[in-house]
């Protein structure tokens, strides 16, 4: 009978529930760790019902609770090898790249089967984000985790493992899409002026997924120093626009980029190909 209450008593109780908890975390953790590793496509997917909007694990890449910005990286050179293109995928993965953006589908399927390739790797695969002509169904097929389109359309109550990011130009495109997709809540702002990409901001629901595009070495690296305010103006992760173009350049100024961004400091880049020069 003392044996059993002390089973009972409070004190074993509380350190069984415990190591329980401590347990049911491990479980969980080990699982979305197994589900990436075997199938990245499907670990990025929507957990979400809310029809197309971003959520899930691809949401925490895009808006990350640290706050930090997120970089997703254009790839715009068709002509690539499934060498080059593999190289290049690899690189973006292991410089801390948070996702790749293409206008190629050809591309984004190489781009998927390399990502793919680093399951169980540490860093492990990257989200690849698709914007041209493509029926949502392909795009799951292909292993694409989101589509970026310019004009909202009623989805109905259809559901998919694919998620949706707008590209905004204006004020007013947000109305547009916020009147037919009340659930959007990722938008690709292109801008012209700080000015504009508040107004633009302004629109959007709170908490949203904001993602600005800009140009890359630009001079005097004005594009560091610009990032930087835009994330003082609410954006959450940087398109960097024609980041890999297949050049000699690629990959040193990705790097460069995503450390002066990471490590809040600016450096000089010094470039030996056909683009700018940074001094």
């Amino acid at each position: 009978m003392r044996k059993m209450i002390t089973l009972l008593s409070p004190k074993p109780v509380g350190r069984i529930i415990a190591v329980l908890y401590v347990f049911a975390v491990l479980t969980s953790s080990l699982n979305a760790f197994s589900l990436q590793s075997k199938n990245p496509s499907k670990f990025w997917r929507r957990s979400s019902t809310q029809r197309y909007a971003v959520s899930g694990p691809l949401k925490q890449v895009l808006k990350k609770p640290s706050k930090a910005l997120s970089t997703i990286v254009e790839v715009s050179a068709p002509s690539l090898t499934v060498g080059d293109i593999d190289v290049r995928s690899m690189q973006i993965r292991k410089s801390n790249g948070s996702a790749i953006y293409t206008k190629d589908i050809e591309t984004a399927k190489k781009l998927v089967m390399e990502q793919k390739s680093a399951q169980g790797d540490f860093p492990g695969p990257v989200p690849i984000i698709f914007e041209g002509d493509i029926e949502i169904s392909h795009a799951v097929d292909y292993g694409i985790s989101a589509l970026i389109i310019s004009q909202p359309f009623n989805y109905g109550s259809e559901l998919s493992d694919v998620s949706v990011i707008y590209r905004i130009t204006c004020p007013e495109a947000v109305e547009e899409v916020l009147g037919i997709d009340q659930d959007a809540n990722a938008f690709l702002i292109e801008f012209y002026s700080m000015e504009k990409f508040e107004e633009i901001v302004d629109k959007l629901p709170d908490g949203s997924i904001i993602i600005a595009s800009v140009e890359i070495m630009q001079p005097e690296n004005v594009e560091i120093e610009l990032c930087k305010n835009l994330k003082n103006k609410k954006a959450t992760s940087i398109l960097m626009k024609e980041a890999i173009v297949g050049d000699n350049e690629d990959n040193e100024y990705l790097s460069f980029f995503i450390d002066c961004i990471a490590k809040k400091k600016s450096s000089n880049f010094n470039m030996t190909g056909k683009r700018n020069i940074f001094e």
